[in-house]
């Protein structure tokens, strides 16, 4: 019978302690804490987004791609064959631009003469090249990347900003023909 009350004594106390040890604790918010006054963006688009979060949300802190990728560079374009044998090396002006006024749907001129490479951007300094959908027999098809110079080019790849080199713009574009494909690999240094 001593056990049963020892028992009943241990259980008591535990559920005591269990209680006590689990109720709610009265904690502010330090309301004086600067970090929460602090402007930061707030549009997913922008490179920056939500950087120096918490505090308030401030657009016009905002940077974009294309503030940060656009504008007019001299590229040096090593181009290799399908072997990766460096074949030519071309250096020629492009220019980088916003298309529609979008933040964000880039646009290349300078490859093939006024014709527009058009590719997307993100937030991590990388700018992909659009894919193409093309009707093919009344079927829509998706090319995985877009038509380059000639109907028989098909060229894919990315371009990346550098972030410690803020002239500096990196190309990277697979191109597909009905002669093989080549390689376009190079730096493009803003002007």
């Amino acid at each position: 019978m001593r056990k049963g009350y020892i028992y009943c004594f241990f259980i008591l106390l535990a559920t005591a302690i269990y209680i006590t040890a689990c109720s709610k604790q009265d904690t502010v918010a330090n309301v004086d804490d600067e970090r929460l006054n602090r402007p930061y963006c707030n549009d997913p688009e922008a490179i920056n987004f939500n950087w120096d979060f918490p505090g308030k949300p401030d657009n016009s802190k905002c940077f974009y791609p294309i503030d940060v990728m656009g504008g007019s560079y001299t590229f040096t374009d090593s181009i290799l064959d399908g072997d990766f044998k460096k074949d030519t090396v071309l250096v020629f002006p492009i220019k980088v631009f916003s298309i529609d006024g979008s933040k964000v749907r880039l646009g290349i001129t300078g490859f093939c003469s006024a014709e527009t490479l058009r590719v997307t951007a993100d937030r991590f300094y990388k700018a992909f090249l659009d894919s193409t959908t093309i009707n093919f027999n009344g079927f829509d098809n998706k090319l995985g990347g877009q038509f380059m110079c000639r109907t028989k080019d098909t060229v894919s790849g990315y371009m990346e900003k550098s972030q410690t080199d803020n002239t500096k713009l990196s190309i990277f574009f697979t191109v597909a023909s009905d002669t093989g494909i080549s390689y376009h690999k190079g730096v493009a240094i803003k002007q």
